[in-house]
């Protein structure tokens, strides 16, 4: 469970996308975890860094904040055909749930998309845990994603 410090955000240079060690001196630098040489070669550019939830969506693939994804759920028939959300971490409400925190719970959830996202739980780790997640993309190399008519 180490790897969920880590971070990515896109080089500021190159686009590339870096992941490891957060650092902020003045600027923000991401340093992969076989070494760096030096502080040019990782800054990145600060929106598009994103914190390593810890969690998979139903493929494998490693869930940050700013990912977005498609979620497919036969239980709920108003999502059947997916709904989309994008990742964040902060302060949340969910249907259904005792409120830990005033103004709801505490971590990582979904920002819901669409018509029907006043009736979704928001907490990620329940989709995930039952397999309704998948990745398409994210908020900064696909904003077409996340635009509400999508």
């Amino acid at each position: 469970m180490m790897d969920r410090y880590t971070f990515r955000g896109k080089h500021i240079g190159s686009g590339e996308w870096l992941v490891g060690d957060l650092c902020q001196r003045g600027d923000i630098y991401i340093f992969p975890p076989d070494g760096l040489d030096s502080y040019d070669n990782y800054e990145v550019d600060a929106a598009t860094v994103g914190q390593r939830t810890g969690l998979k969506d139903n493929e494998g693939a490693m869930l940050y904040e700013g990912d977005v994804v498609e979620v497919n759920c036969k239980e709920y028939p108003m999502i059947e055909d997916g709904i989309l959300g994008t990742v964040a971490f902060g302060e949340y409400q969910h249907i259904g749930a005792q409120m830990d925190y005033p103004n709801g719970d505490l971590g990582f959830f979904v920002e819901w998309l669409g018509e029907e996202k006043e009736m979704l739980r928001n907490d990620i780790l329940y989709w995930t845990e039952n397999g309704y997640v998948k990745k398409i993309g994210n908020v900064h190399d696909n904003p077409e994603l996340i635009k509400e008519d999508a």
